[in-house]
């Protein structure tokens, strides 16, 4: 649904770019389209996704300048944490709610282990119906003890991945990040079903391992992640996102995407924005992460 919708808009570029650059040959026209299009991409992940999951009082905005002279900018770069901190498994329902492609239901379930590696559920409703599905669709709670039987086998091979790469301690990760250590089990976590599996598990929370730690820990008010994950999702996504070449200092202006393309950057700022320039009748419903209504201190 995502490639599709990023393709759609990937061309779409390319074909204003060529109306707008008659001289240009089809290599620089397709490079350009995909330089506009990451910076897109990066903004709604800062500005949409970012602002979903944060607690914070206020909306951060996709600005690169506070990057250019971060003292953590760096070269692009991906860390083993961050790809295993973003397993997200037990945010997956057991059933999806997925739009009926026939008239007379409003959703079609479709079990969780059905969900993959199979795209005749887009095919058969249309990007517009299925991202408007999937701002509907309530996620499940992230945390210990709540991943469907059909993903548990990938957390399984999360935990070796990280045994496999020496990945340090989860007290360790927390002292790491300015966070206190877990004195006891009951620190970690208020659930006494989770803190015991924990106790059955490690002689002492210094033992428990980094990947079971994030998710067994309680939610931090206000956002649906655990504390140490949050404050390591917060660093990353800036520390790891803004670190892109293309929004470096000496590249982020008119010259590298045309003034059109600049433009274009600077006027998205969601999915929403994407969808509705690549679906013939766009239905207008809402697309976002953030249910309708919702409010800081509620559930």
């Amino acid at each position: 649904m995502m490639n599709t919708l990023l393709l759609r808009e990937h061309n779409r570029i390319a074909g204003e770019l060529q109306k707008r650059n008659e001289t240009w040959d089809n290599e620089r026209v397709f490079q350009t389209a995909r330089n506009i299009l990451i910076p897109i991409f990066i903004k709604i992940v800062v500005q949409q996704y970012i602002n979903h999951i944060t607690p914070l009082p206020f909306k951060l905005l996709a600005d690169p300048s506070v990057a250019w002279a971060a003292g953590w900018n760096r070269p692009n770069w991906m860390t083993v944490e961050f790809s295993l901190l973003y397993r997200w498994h037990s945010l997956m329902p057991d059933q999806i709610a997925w739009p009926a492609a026939k008239q007379g239901a409003a959703t079609d379930p479709i079990p969780l282990d059905e969900f993959t590696l199979d795209n005749r559920p887009l095919l058969n409703v249309g990007l517009d119906a299925a991202f408007s599905g999937a701002s509907a669709q309530p996620a499940a709670e992230l945390g210990a003890l709540n991943t469907g039987a059909a993903l548990l086998p990938i957390e399984i091979n999360a935990v070796e991945q990280a045994r496999r790469n020496l990945i340090d301690t989860y007290n360790n990760y927390r002292r790491a990040f300015s966070l206190e250590p877990a004195a006891t089990f009951e620190d970690i976590t208020s659930r006494p079903e989770v803190a015991k599996q924990l106790k059955l598990l490690y002689a002492s929370p210094d033992d428990v391992e980094f990947y079971p730690g994030l998710f067994a820990e309680d939610h931090v008010t206000d956002s649906p992640l655990p504390g140490l994950l949050l404050r390591m999702v917060a660093v990353d996504a800036f520390s790891q996102a803004f670190t892109n070449p293309l929004i470096s200092e000496h590249v982020f202006n008119p010259a590298t995407f045309t003034q059109w393309g600049f433009d274009l950057i600077h006027d998205t700022g969601s999915l929403g924005d994407l969808l509705s320039r690549n679906v013939t009748k766009p239905s207008g419903r809402l697309i976002a992460m953030t249910q309708p209504g919702w409010r800081a201190g509620r559930t």
